[in-house]
């Protein structure tokens, strides 16, 4: 060990316990055998973690490297519990007996077992004094535990009593953002806010340079814009992306930021065209705003689509992420187009559907580009290049296999296509944010 040779450690360790029975082993065989697993997982979740080019190591950034982390942890916590069940005076004081209690949840909350974490921070807690240093980690653990779990009742128990009893400690910092969303879990959406709301005021002693503070922030953005209150997100999202121009959620927080000044403009456009009637000043009010608000997507999209890309070679790890950003990147290319048809821009939206029509001549969202392209032109007076873009929308419905139509953010399938096609006049309008969730 002392040399860094743990697999040839862990060989020797292995073999010093085989002479024993397994009730009979000593405690320094599986210490020895409970911090080696230890320090391999630590080391395996290193190089997981890191690229090849960084460590050398082929399977950097792979899973396999996180299932090789998750099974040192596990045979940790496998050896840190009978550790710790050897307890008795004679054998080990109170102090080791806790240190190896607290390693063994520690070890299998690492390794994915989080109901043999719960089990045993729960048993650590009602052993351990008030004054315990490692309670208000317990606490927090045990909270994102039953979090995972979305046993989300439990996990705001826990966070609550952590903020209440260790209000200065870092792992409450840590609890607010995650408490938040267990809030809105349970509807409770005035506490959630309402938790977020304090730690931007500097109620709980958070400055903006503080990442806790960065993530309150992005997260108040966000149950915003889940919760259609635009004018609201576009409040917070535009200070994060000032504040924060490296986030690495950037793109993220421009999307939302970009789609927030979309929606509201559509709502002012709805607002515009239904009852009851406006009168003249207020028309021009609301029409001088919806036009602003539609310019500044406009550009925000650009700035994304420009400026963002993602690798579709993503390690499996990050797969679900990659998946997330290109599906906002595809609706960033096509709601730009949307945000210049509805600014009157018809040549500039032309050339911008045909763009997505293009990058995405696979994923069923080309079909509404390339009806847009129809309805640009049917704008225009031009009927001869509406009825060839019409034709093209035809054979693009052709090419596209059945499988494209089955995504959730598809706006119709193959069958309500071919209908709509051969049916609608030219220059029927859709809308590219049906289905957006």
């Amino acid at each position: 060990m002392a040399l860094g040779k743990l697999d040839l450690a862990v060989q020797y360790a292995s073999l010093a316990e085989s002479y024993f029975k397994t009730d009979e082993t000593p405690l320094d065989v599986l210490l020895r055998m409970a911090s080696t697993h230890r320090q391999l997982a630590d080391n395996a979740l290193a190089i997981a973690k890191q690229s090849p080019e960084e460590s050398g190591d082929e399977h950097s950034g792979t899973p396999e490297a996180l299932i090789i982390a998750n099974e040192h942890y596990l045979q940790a916590g496998e050896y840190y519990l009978p550790h710790a069940n050897s307890h008795d005076s004679a054998r080990l004081d109170d102090s080791q007996w806790s240190t190896s209690l607290w390693l063994a949840a520690d070890s299998f909350d690492r390794g994915g077992r989080v109901d043999q974490a719960i089990r045993y921070f729960l048993r650590y807690l009602d052993s351990g004094s008030v004054d315990d240093p490692r309670r208000a980690e317990t606490l927090f653990r045990l909270g994102q535990a039953y979090q995972a779990q979305l046993n989300h009742e439990q996990a705001i128990e826990f966070y609550e009593q952590l903020v209440a009893d260790h209000p200065r400690s870092s792992f409450a910092a840590d609890a607010h953002v995650p408490l938040s969303r267990c809030y809105l879990a349970v509807e409770r959406r005035p506490e959630a806010e309402q938790q977020l709301r304090e730690v931007l005021s500097g109620a709980r002693l958070l400055t903006p340079d503080a990442d806790d503070y960065r993530d309150a922030l992005i997260e108040l953005g966000t149950l915003h814009y889940q919760s259609k209150e635009y004018p609201q997100a576009i409040e917070r999202f535009t200070e994060a992306m000032e504040r924060y121009p490296d986030d690495s959620r950037r793109l993220e927080i421009v999307y939302r930021l970009a789609d927030s000044y979309r929606s509201s403009a559509m709502s002012l456009g709805e607002r515009l065209n239904g009852p009851p009637a406006l009168p003249p000043s207020e028309q021009g009010r609301i029409n001088a705003l919806r036009t602003e608000q539609l310019q500044r997507a406009l550009d925000l999209f650009a700035q994304m689509c420009e400026q963002f890309t993602v690798e579709s070679s993503q390690p499996a790890s990050l797969a679900a992420s990659a998946a997330l950003e290109q599906d906002m990147l595809r609706r960033a290319h096509l709601y730009r187009s949307d945000c210049a048809f509805h600014l009157g821009y018809l040549e500039q939206a032309i050339e911008l559907y045909d763009r997505s029509a293009r990058l995405y001549s696979t994923h069923a969202a080309s079909m509404y580009a390339l009806v847009q392209i129809v309805n640009c032109y049917n704008q225009l007076k031009d009927t001869e290049r509406a009825a060839a873009a019409h034709r093209r929308a035809l054979v693009r419905l052709k090419q596209l296999p059945d499988s494209a139509f089955d995504a959730p953010e598809s706006l119709m399938d193959r069958a309500a296509w071919e209908r709509w096609l051969e049916s609608s006049p030219v220059g029927t309008s859709l809308s590219s944010a049906a289905k957006t969730e």
